[in-house]
């Protein structure tokens, strides 16, 4: 599925008419919400999320962005719910694009291989230290 950035724009100024804060931060758990927060739920494998929705309302959520597919089971009404369809598939775009964009600025290196992948990893690291260059290992 393909999401341009005129989707990624529609959600995105939906949140702003709400009034959601530029800087606040997303979460898909409803029992750590805090409150301003956008809580973002779509359907698992075992569990739907979309039935905490009340939940993170009530704990505060500025907001709520639910997968469109089979929302009209909830009976949901709050305006602060926004349904988007493929929303699991458009959370990576829209969290860029909210957070303007965060792994722009990253440099990234990666070793791969059978043998040695750990040795290498901290090498580079500590070269780029030597040299300035702050960096971490995962």
């Amino acid at each position: 599925m393909n999401h341009t950035p005129k989707a990624v724009d529609t959600v995105l100024q939906a949140l702003r008419a709400l009034g959601v804060a530029a800087d606040a931060p997303w979460s898909a758990d409803s029992r750590s919400l805090q409150p301003g927060e956008v809580f973002v739920a779509w359907p698992g494998a075992a569990r739907d999320p979309r039935q905490f929705v009340a939940q993170a309302l009530a704990a505060g959520a500025a907001a709520a962005l639910v997968e469109a597919e089979g929302v009209q089971h909830f009976g949901f009404t709050d305006p602060r719910i926004l349904a988007v369809d493929g929303l699991k598939a458009l959370a990576g775009p829209l969290a860029a694009a909210w957070y303007g964009h965060p792994s722009e600025a990253v440099k990234l290196l990666a070793v791969t291989g059978t043998n040695g992948k750990t040795s290498c990893a901290l090498w580079a690291a500590q070269a780029l230290n030597a040299a300035g260059q702050r960096c971490g290992v995962i």
